[in-house]
């Protein structure tokens, strides 16, 4: 679960960084190179593709990094309690009874183990 969501969290980051270097070649393509500036003449076929190209990405990383991160929070969260409930029960005493028979009679035998 948490590999998963590392993976998760990988993509949203790639994809949000791609996001920004497309905003910034965005940027480039304005008249005084602000991001509230008008684009220059006869770049607008291209400032419509990076748009088009940032908001896709933007959306990835919109939709992944919060799924990466709860994948993230619950695998660790999950690990924790397994190993919990691990030491639990390690830690009670386990014993063991049983009945054999030997020539003659029989023999009652207790093995014991305790962790504490």
């Amino acid at each position: 679960m948490a590999g998963g969501g590392a993976v998760s969290l990988a993509v949203g980051l790639v994809a949000w960084r791609s996001a920004r270097q497309k905003q910034d070649a965005l940027t480039d393509l304005t008249i005084d190179g602000s991001p509230s500036s008008p684009i220059q003449p006869g770049n607008e076929a291209k400032a419509d593709y990076l748009k088009n190209q940032m908001r896709q990405r933007e959306f990835v990383a919109i939709a992944t990094v919060p799924l990466g991160v709860g994948l993230v929070a619950g695998g660790v969260i999950y690990h924790l309690i397994q190993v919990r409930k691990a030491r639990r029960a390690r830690s009670h005493a386990t014993v063991q009874v049983g009945v054999a028979p030997v020539g003659g009679g029989g023999a009652i035998l207790v093995l014991g183990r305790s962790d504490l």
